[in-house]
């Protein structure tokens, strides 16, 4: 029988779809019959239930593939990074300021996969650090995939915004030590395909100041980035940075 390792990426795909395909039955099946019940036609719920599978081998395929690839490069240790919401999970909110965490269906399968090749496995998310240490043993929230998790690599990056305007954090991406020749962004590949302003969110600059920080602790480790924000795409690997953006497609949204 052919390990993780050893097996193509569709092939490991093959093997989790049924999973998963019930995993979104679970999930989304009162949502497809409203919309049976609202009058939409058969072949517009199966459309919906197709798009929705899609999105989920997006994420599996183009994570192992991305994996495979830094480490046929790199022949070294490897560390991969999710973030929570719209990435690998979506919070649902059940009352007041109560929410649950949906995981992706194919979250698991996707770990498991990861482990099998020697991956450290964290994550990083702009969800609070004294939050996530709580969520992880938590049966509705992280508790799930705790045991996959690499517990020295949980970080937040909530909380390092400051009061700047977008030319202001442009200018900060601009440095050397961000976009320089080993910073965590590829000024190339910025220049070429996006207005360093268009970085601007929060939500993807202050995930660069963290990587950039975990790198110099860790200079002989390739780091993989995987976000629904843009901020992937741009990642230095000349530097060990490597990125996977869902921003346009494998993003995980709550039924």
């Amino acid at each position: 029988m052919k390990t993780s390792e050893q097996s193509s990426v569709q092939e490991q795909w093959a093997a989790a779809e049924s999973g998963v395909q019930q995993g979104l039955e679970d999930l989304f099946g009162a949502q497809w019959q409203r919309m049976q019940v609202r009058g939409y036609e058969s072949g517009e719920v199966e459309e919906d239930k197709e798009k929705t599978l899609k999105r989920e081998k997006d994420f599996f395929v183009s994570v192992l593939e991305k994996v495979r690839s830094v480490q046929e490069r790199t022949h070294g240790k490897t560390l991969i990074l999710f973030d929570v919401d719209e990435t690998i999970g979506s919070a649902v909110y059940t009352s007041g300021n109560t929410f649950k965490t949906l995981l992706r269906p194919s979250l698991v399968p996707l770990l498991e996969s990861l482990k099998a090749r020697g991956v450290s496995i964290g994550l990083l998310t702009n969800r609070g650090q004294d939050a996530l240490q709580g969520q992880l043993s938590e049966s509705d929230q992280l508790a799930p995939i705790a045991s996959y998790l690499d517990r020295t690599h949980i970080y937040s990056s909530r909380g390092r915004a400051v009061e700047q305007s977008g030319e202001e954090i442009a200018a900060l991406l601009k440095t050397e030590e961000i976009s320089g020749g080993q910073g965590v962004l590829d000024k190339k590949l910025l220049s070429e395909n996006v207005e360093y302003t268009a970085l601007g969110a929060s939500g993807d600059w202050e995930k660069i100041f963290v990587l950039q920080e975990l790198k110099e602790k860790n200079p002989d480790t390739a780091i993989i980035a995987v976000d629904d924000f843009q901020y992937p795409r741009f990642l230095n690997s000349r530097a060990g940075f490597y990125g996977v953006s869902l921003h346009d497609s494998g993003g995980f949204f709550k039924p």
